[in-house]
């Protein structure tokens, strides 16, 4: 990959981490960063800062307006065009398992409301991702029976069926 061609990336918001450094971690082993950015690189000095600098340059185009402005102003300047300290800020956002990303992702899921089928579930697969990235243990069941519930009363036998089920 020639440093002048310009990846289409799915830019990180706040809302597609999980998906979004699964791209980003392929893209990353596509130019050879990978094991540098994770820490298991053992190549020589002047190959991992040259590594390093395309990691950034590579990571920071696929960042929205908001990470970017979060990122320019967390970075300090010994870390600027850093992709390592870029990986681990970004990772210390949005995987933080404390108490209050916890709280604030659990939360989140009592909130799903069922609107359209499609937008319902891909919002349940969403908010189910952020709770076991931060780290929120839930049984299956459990996530199950929470997800069913929210379901309109015109499918409490689907519900009831599913339910049997689970």
């Amino acid at each position: 990959m020639s440093s002048n061609n310009l990846i289409s990336c799915l830019l990180l918001t706040s809302d597609n981490y999980f998906t979004w450094v699964t791209m980003i971690e392929s893209e990353l082993d596509v130019i050879g960063a990978l094991d540098l950015i994770l820490g298991t690189d053992q190549q020589s000095r002047e190959a991992q800062e040259n590594l390093n600098c395309k990691a950034y340059n590579l990571i920071i185009r696929c960042l929205n307006e908001e990470n970017i402005s979060f990122v320019s102003s967390m970075l300090s300047e010994d870390n600027k065009i850093n992709g390592q300290a870029l990986w681990n800020m970004l990772k210390e956002k949005y995987m933080s398992n404390d108490i209050s990303s916890q709280a604030l992702a659990f939360t989140k899921l009592s909130q799903v409301k069922f609107t359209i089928t499609l937008d319902f579930i891909q919002e349940i697969r969403t908010t189910v991702s952020k709770m076991r990235l931060v780290g929120f243990k839930l049984e299956e069941c459990a996530l199950s029976i929470m997800a069913l519930s929210k379901l309109p009363s015109e499918l409490d036998s689907f519900v009831q069926l599913m339910s049997h089920g689970v």
